[in-house]
């Protein structure tokens, strides 16, 4: 499933609380060890961002993966269908505007997908509150 975090700044704050919990994991146990490492601060350098990285996408795959909860149902209208190629390629359809979304949205959808659905198709969106409450959706196939 291609989903959709529909709370950018609740991802961030939750994704941040994850970054310090982890940081605060990995120094603990890193302690013993640094007084006899020279190379530290090469070492905090390249953890940091590691850390970081797996942090937030630790949190966006658990809220979504792991979530439970019934899904709120929007059906909407397919208007538009692009593909792009590249480095960043992906399908997507520009579907009418649904519960708090009040523009036209873009959403990223599986080739099999894409090549199912018409234009002017009603299509389904399912709203979930997420595991760690960031909540997200996902077009029904």
């Amino acid at each position: 499933i291609s989903y959709s975090c529909e709370s950018i700044p609740r991802f961030l704050s939750v994704g941040t609380l994850a970054l310090i919990l982890m940081l605060t994991l990995v120094f603990s146990l890193y302690r013993p060890i640094k007084r006899e490492n020279k190379e530290r601060v090469g070492i905090y350098l390249m953890i940091v961002p590691v850390i970081a990285l797996y942090s937030f996408a630790a949190t966006y795959g658990m809220n979504c993966v792991f979530d439970h909860s019934v899904p709120v149902i929007f059906n909407t209208r397919v208007n538009g269908k692009y593909f792009t190629t590249g480095k960043n390629s992906g399908y997507y359809l520009t579907v009418s505007p649904w519960g708090d979304h009040k523009k036209p949205e873009d959403i990223e959808v599986g080739k099999s997908q894409y090549n199912n659905t018409q234009l002017g198709q009603i299509v389904k969106i399912n709203l979930k509150k997420g595991l760690v409450t960031i909540p997200w959706y996902y077009l029904e196939e």
